[in-house]
């Protein structure tokens, strides 16, 4: 009997093609220094050391492409390797895994309304507390 697969394992967890990861990771890596020669300040990045910055986020996203095949495939052997010491039988198994391993409708609806509302508050209370430092 098969596991439902989350959203996360349907799509990031998979293993992808190599050439995919690398193009992939070629695009992200470049873009920030694309929209900055578009914006004309490419120069003042380099020479700053603010590129840095601009990488973290395409390696942490190359980052998580890469590793997550390992970690679900590490996650179903933890799961099998378990199952000698659950004393239930198969039918009773595969339920509780299937119900252990699935998010209600409601849950990520509630998940999701929560965020948005974070963000609305995020965004009023910013406009609210504006700050200016004055440099002398």
């Amino acid at each position: 009997m098969e596991l439902p697969l989350s959203l996360f394992d349907r799509t990031i967890s998979r293993p992808h093609p190599r050439a995919v990861l690398v193009s992939l990771a070629v695009i992200l890596l470049s873009l920030p220094f694309i929209f900055a020669a578009l914006d004309g300040i490419q120069l003042e990045i380099i020479r700053s050391g603010l590129w840095r910055n601009l990488l973290v986020q395409p390696v942490v996203i190359i980052y998580v492409l890469t590793i997550a095949p390992l970690l679900s495939r590490m996650g179903e052997n933890v799961v099998t390797s378990f199952r000698p010491l659950i004393d239930l039988d198969e039918q009773s198994y595969y339920q509780l895994l299937a119900q252990a391993s699935t998010i209600s409708l409601a849950l990520a609806l509630a998940f999701m309304g929560g965020l948005l509302l974070s963000l609305i508050f995020s965004a009023q209370a910013e406009s609210y507390l504006v700050v200016e430092f004055w440099v002398s």
